[in-house]
């Protein structure tokens, strides 16, 4: 019975770093950042997991740099993060999920990797800002084709066309 409630305990137990973000015990998983943080978080690397909400209603997060090691963002990670202007998504992630950065009014660039295979339909649900997404060139019709981003094919090509211009 003791070794049960041990492990129990083991499981459950969490890691702070110096601004109070807290992690699992093993540090792979970003479980959630104070609400009153202010300025760029940078994750550390090595974690592979940011989990559901964990940035919810951060409204002083102005930016947040993920690593490559993250492989997985939770549901409404960063929803509400009001003060969000850009987010690049490591190569590694292939999900984006509904509500990942609903309510962020403040985003205007969004940088994704080939890696994405769907975007959910309710991913940036209020970011009303948007006005360069970024994707690999050459995929930008896969890009538009995805759940989430119907209202945003104008922009996906623009700002595609723009890149064009600019490696010319």
């Amino acid at each position: 019975m003791q070794r049960k409630i041990i492990t129990r305990i083991r499981d459950h137990m969490a890691y702070f770093d110096k601004y109070g973000v807290k992690f699992s015990n093993s540090r792979k998983t970003l479980v959630r950042c104070p609400a009153d943080y202010k300025g760029e978080y940078i994750i550390p690397d090595g974690v592979t997991r940011i989990e559901e909400g964990a940035f919810y209603a951060c409204y002083t997060l102005t930016s947040v740099v993920i690593p490559d090691s993250v492989t997985r963002i939770g549901y409404h990670a960063f929803y509400g993060c009001v003060g969000l202007t850009a987010v690049t998504i490591p190569d590694g992630v292939t999900t984006i999920r509904d509500g990942n950065f609903s309510h962020c009014r403040n985003l205007t660039s969004v940088t994704f990797p080939g890696s994405i295979t769907s975007i959910g339909g309710l991913t940036f649900i209020s970011c009303y800002k948007i006005s360069e997404i970024i994707v690999p060139l050459g995929q930008e019709e896969r890009f538009c084709q995805m759940d989430g981003m119907d209202k945003y094919v104008d922009i996906i090509r623009q700002t595609a066309e723009k890149r064009r211009v600019l490696q010319s």
